[in-house]
C-alpha cells in the first residue's frame, strides 16, 4: 500500500508542478495596476512584456519591473504574484519639481534632475528652471535642486524662477518680483538663515552669495 500511496504522491506533484509551470490553467489572468495617477493602467499593462494566460510561476518579476521603469513617468515599482492569477503591479510616478522650456513645449523635471515627459500645461505651482543643459549630471542643474531644497519653505512656496548659468551662479526669482542671489552650495544652511532675516526688509535683490557680507538693494 506504501509504495502505491508514494506513486500516487508523485504523480500528483508532477501533475501539479505540469499545470502551475506549463499551462494556463495557473496562467496570468489579470494584472493590477496600484498607485498611479497621471499613467494609464493599460499603458502599465503593455509594457510588461507579458501575454495573457502566460503562466504566472514562471513570470520574471525583475524583467518586468524593469520594463516597466522604461516608462518615463515612472520613479520606482515592485511586481509580485497574488495567487492563483494576478500579477500585482505597484508603481511610485515620478513627481515635477520644476519645468524647463523647450522648443518642442514645457518638459517636467523631476528631483533628481531628469526631464522626463513633456506637458501642454504646466501644473500650478511648478518653477521654472533655466539652466543651459538640464540633467542628473549636469553640476548646474544638481546645484539649482540642491539650493532649491535649502530655501526657507516661507520663500521655496513663491519661486517662479530658479537658474544657474554654472553651480556657482544659482539664482532664484519670487512671484513678488525679488531675485534671490544664492551662488554656489557652499554655506548653503547658513545663507538660508540669513535670507530668511534678510527679507524682512525691503528691497528687490537679496545677495546671499557671500553671507558674511550680504546686500540688499
Amino acid at each position: 500500500m506504501r509504495p502505491f500511496l508514494l506513486i500516487l504522491a508523485l504523480i500528483l506533484a508532477t501533475t501539479a508542478t505540469y499545470l502551475v509551470y506549463f499551462t494556463p490553467v495557473a496562467g496570468m489572468k489579470e494584472v493590477k495596476v496600484e498607485g498611479i495617477s497621471s499613467l494609464k493602467a493599460d499603458e502599465v499593462q503593455r509594457s510588461l512584456g507579458l501575454e495573457e494566460g502566460t503562466p504566472l510561476a514562471t513570470v520574471d518579476l525583475d524583467d518586468v519591473a524593469a520594463n516597466v521603469r522604461k516608462l518615463s513617468k515612472v520613479d520606482s515599482v515592485t511586481v509580485e504574484r497574488s495567487w492563483p492569477s494576478t500579477l500585482v503591479v505597484h508603481v511610485v510616478e515620478r513627481k515635477p519639481l520644476l519645468v524647463v522650456n523647450s522648443p518642442d513645449g514645457p518638459v517636467l523635471v523631476d528631483h533628481t534632475g531628469l526631464a522626463y515627459t513633456k506637458v501642454s500645461a504646466v501644473p500650478k505651482g511648478i518653477p521654472e528652471l533655466v539652466v543651459r543643459s538640464v540633467a542628473p549630471t549636469d553640476p548646474a542643474t544638481k546645484a539649482a535642486i540642491s539650493v532649491l531644497g535649502t530655501v526657507p519653505a516661507g520663500v521655496r512656496a513663491q519661486v517662479v524662477k530658479l537658474s544657474a548659468e554654472t553651480p556657482g551662479d544659482v539664482q532664484l526669482v519670487l512671484g513678488s518680483g525679488v531675485t534671490i542671489v544664492w551662488g554656489s552650495t557652499d554655506d548653503s544652511d547658513r545663507k538660508s538663515k540669513i535670507l530668511g532675516a534678510l527679507l524682512s526688509r525691503p528691497g528687490k535683490i537679496y545677495n546671499v552669495s557671500a553671507p558674511g557680507l550680504p546686500t540688499v538693494a
